[in-house]
């Protein structure tokens, strides 16, 4: 009996642990934030760092959080949750003035979101250069929600990215 426990101790483990590392090792660094994140068909996800063109972030980092905060910080990394439905972010400072809300984007199971500098054709004001980036992101049942901000200069347009998988 010991070995059967033994036995189907380790596939389960072995399994937790594959789950584990299908998202680990993607951390920005200071001045870079996540611009893309992709949700593989098999539920693995891939997050992209790329440099922030204005602004700072990452002066400071928190660890295995829930979420991070709209107003001050920038979800730069993440790690499965021990019961493997959640993850955990890793958030960091961003300074950036002023920040406005602007819509919802749905990202599904097999796809992408990108954000990255906006064209100017796709553009919410004439202000400067747009930079849309991944700010939050949590599961739900059906899959992951992604806050997303756009930001002018340093006026912030935001929106909240779905990422269902």
């Amino acid at each position: 009996m010991s070995l059967n426990f033994i036995f189907y101790s380790l596939i389960l483990i072995n399994s937790i642990y594959a789950q584990l590392q299908s998202i680990q090792g993607t951390k920005c660094s200071p001045n870079q934030v996540i611009t893309k994140l992709t949700v593989y068909e098999d539920g693995a996800i891939e997050a992209e760092c790329n440099k922030l063109p204005c602004g700072a972030a990452g002066k400071q980092c928190w660890q295995n959080q829930t979420s991070c905060r709209a107003d001050s910080h920038t979800f730069s990394g993440m790690k499965w949750a021990s019961n493997g439905q959640s993850v955990l972010l890793r958030c960091c400072s961003i300074d950036i003035t002023k920040k406005v809300y602007v819509g919802t984007d749905l990202v599904s199971l097999g796809s992408y979101y990108t954000g990255g500098e906006v064209e100017e054709k796709d553009r919410y004001a004439n202000e400067g250069i747009e930079y849309d980036f991944v700010s939050n992101i949590r599961t739900e049942q059906l899959g992951f929600f992604l806050l997303n901000f756009n930001f002018i200069n340093n006026f912030i347009y935001y929106k909240i990215v779905f990422a269902f998988i």
